[in-house]
């Protein structure tokens, strides 16, 4: 197996564990130096760190999650954590530590790769029970707790925590890092950052500072090269565990082309994803084949961390890095795919399932032509002859072109393709003049057969086609169900081509221009059921199109026979429409999406569908800034379901392009922007 032009290398990256941050809602002084705009408190085991014999997991019932650390070896061992901190600030750490005597209570503590301290974890406190300590220090003097507690000036973002064993047999149970300087730590919490439930099969891990000659055990995982590019070392059935950190793809100075090899059965599939509460980064360079079949993907970040948006030609060596997914019975579940060129899954792929991702800032621009360029990628590309496509539940928005791309041509054959509860927006949002479809399914001469799409919510203020299902003049494709979906902005709206039989029922549709254009004569046999749908403003004269004939809505029923008992006004709706979709796979998961016709302020969303449960915390974060602060924190309870979200608008947070400020893409690269309040995307997370 090569990698590019060269061998497999080994090598090791850091590693990284992404911990749940529980913020309170008051500001606080944190000592004379900062004014943090929230508290921010993590919880761990001690065991989920990544370990460095001597160190080991010992058990026992005390402990919590029934497991400690220890190292039998004086000066010998150590564990490595890593945080993610929302806040700048002033913080401490306790741990939950054993130790019955003089001789068996101290660690070194280092964070950044900066000096060691001595931590004593019980001076003058010994027993043979757990109790809570805060990390302190012996300073210059080397006096104990001269530093009481040690106080760590750290900035937001990543830190790496170093334990290193000091006397033999000193215990650590759990760890708590805090910006609050009165906590007080007990066994109440916070909740620790949660282990994999029970999977069937067996388990593996792998770590950015994984070896390819580990085990892939939890205290000696692999190299990422050994788990994913190397065929028939995963066993099918088993379930691989990414911890978190940055993986890269870019072992060579030459663009990348790696391939995951990993392959399970249709029976016995192999679940590749995140380990649970941990943000797993697989960084890409040039190209990811993900080849071996019947794999899930579940909980992953991917991205390329290259920041040139702009190259000479859609595929120049030097742009940024791509995925396609050519196996059989993938499935990728619950990602995040961002700042890459496109995803493509063309037809020799059968029967891939793409649910609840999200993904943004996919494309490229060539400079083949002057500012403002050529834009090229989708967020996803998909093709489809044999099995079925399924697109289900996700999130897509800010593409350089379009969003969702199903495109076929003269020889390229599109059936079977179902897109469903997907929400997508804000096409062509990263160049100049150059907007793009949020969904297009484009027709060549060969017929499409068998779309489903249905209950889909669409929004663009561009003024291009926000829902394209044309293409070749002529062609009739076949047996389209387009079901109650909101498509909201474009010009038009709606455009459409020749399908019998096809049924259209049941739509909302805003333009800002047009509202529907249906682009050539009805079939005479047609089997239409074209019916119920709700029309909203529009432009004076392009309201409707049969053809090349621009029509009003009296027109346009009487010149197409369709939409007998439609409705149209000639305003824009008003109130808010909230819909809210669970996610199947991960219970008290969903995506909400508001429509917010009165630019209200607020908008009460109903979480009793959820499948959360009583006393569960939750957070619900903005799609267009996900990693960044949630926009609502709470506990969930039966007797009180409904919860007021309060709505970002223009102007509000966005999650920061790779490149924003590289010099390179300076005249092409437009910089995202938050939509108005009148639309907005939201995801819901249990924790």
């Amino acid at each position: 197996m090569t990698i590019g032009n060269f061998p497999k290398p080994l090598h090791i990256t850091l590693l990284l564990i992404t911990l749940s941050v529980v913020s309170a809602a008051a500001n606080r002084i944190l000592g004379s130096k900062l004014n943090a705009p929230a508290l921010t408190t993590i919880g761990l085991e001690a065991e989920q760190g990544l370990l460095m014999p001597p160190m080991v997991i010992n058990s026992t019932a005390s402990a919590s999650g029934g497991a400690y650390l220890s190292s039998n070896t004086s000066h010998a061992g150590f564990v490595t954590f890593s945080v993610d901190l929302a806040t700048d600030g002033n913080y401490v750490i306790w741990g939950r530590v054993l130790a019955p005597d003089y001789y068996q209570d101290s660690f070194y503590v280092s964070i950044d790769g900066g000096p060691e301290d001595v931590y004593d974890v019980a001076h003058d406190t010994w027993r043979d029970s757990w109790q809570w300590t805060r990390v302190n220090g012996r300073a210059e003097d080397g006096t104990p707790l001269a530093l009481n507690p040690r106080i760590f000036e750290l900035s937001a973002g990543t830190h790496e925590i170093v334990f290193r064993a000091r006397e033999p047999d000193t215990k650590l149970d759990r760890l708590i890092i805090t910006n609050d300087l009165t906590l007080i730590a007990d066994d109440t919490g916070p909740t620790p950052t949660p282990t994999p439930p029970p999977a069937a099969g067996r388990q593996f891990y792998v770590s950015p500072q994984g070896r390819p000659n580990g085990d892939g055990s939890q205290a000696n995982p692999w190299a990422i090269w050994k788990a994913m590019v190397t065929p028939g070392v995963v066993p099918a059935g088993s379930t691989v565990y990414l911890r978190g950190g940055t993986y890269s793809l870019n072992p060579t100075n030459n663009p990348d082309q790696i391939y995951f090899e990993i392959a399970g059965t249709a029976a016995n599939p192999i679940i590749v994803r995140n380990y649970p509460g941990e943000r797993a980064i697989i960084d890409i360079d040039y190209l990811l084949i993900v080849y071996g079949e019947n794999v899930h993907y579940y909980g992953i970040e991917f991205e390329c961390s290259r920041t040139r948006k702009v190259s000479y030609g859609g595929w120049a060596v030097d742009r940024v890095g791509a995925i396609n997914a050519v196996g059989n019975g993938l499935k990728f579940i619950n990602n995040v795919f961002h700042d890459l060129l496109n995803i493509s899954n063309f037809s020799g792929a059968l029967n891939t399932e793409w649910y609840g991702n999200i993904y943004y800032y996919l494309g490229n621009i060539s400079s083949e032509i002057p500012p403002p360029g050529l834009p090229f990628g989708n967020c996803l590309y998909l093709q489809n002859a044999t099995g079925s496509k399924i697109y289900s539940d996700n999130i897509g928005f800010g593409g350089m072109r379009n969003n969702l791309q199903i495109y076929g041509s003269d020889a390229s054959v599109i059936k079977n393709v179902t897109m469903e509860g997907n929400t997508i927006f804000n096409p062509g949002a990263l160049t100049a003049g150059n907007p793009g479809f949020n969904a297009v399914v484009w027709v060549g001469s060969t017929p499409v057969e068998n779309i489903i799409f249905s209950d889909n919510y669409l929004y663009s203020p561009w003024s291009s086609s926000n829902a394209v299902f044309w293409g070749s003049s002529g062609t009739v494709n076949v047996n389209l169900k387009f079901t109650r979906n909101h498509i909201v902005g474009g010009a038009p709206a709606m455009r459409i081509g020749i399908w019998n039989p096809s049924v259209v029922t049941d739509n909302t549709i805003v333009g800002n221009v047009g509202l529907m254009w249906l682009e050539e004569a009805l079939p005479q046999n047609r089997q239409y059921t074209w019916n119920n749908n709700n029309y909203y403003q529009g432009d004076a004269i392009q309201k409707f199109k049969y053809g090349v004939t621009n029509y009003d809505f009296a027109g346009w029923k009487q010149a197409t026979s369709l939409d007998t008992n439609s409705t149209y006004s000639a305003s824009r709706p008003t109130g808010v429409e909230v819909f809210l979709r669970p996610n199947k796979y991960e219970q008290g998961r969903a995506n909400i999406t508001i429509f917010n016709w009165d630019l209200a302020a607020t908008a009460n969303v109903n979480l009793s569908t959820t499948n959360l449960v009583n006393g569960q915390q939750y957070e619900i974060r903005d799609a267009q800034n996900f990693f960044g602060t949630p926009v609502l924190s709470g506990t969930y309870s039966s007797s009180s379901p409904i919860v007021s979200l309060t709505l970002p608008g223009a102007g509000s947070p966005v999650t920061l392009i790779r490149g924003a400020t590289d010099p390179a893409n300076a005249g092409y690269l437009v910089l995202p922007v938050h939509t108005s309040k009148e639309f907005n995307a939201f995801v819901l997370l249990p924790r």
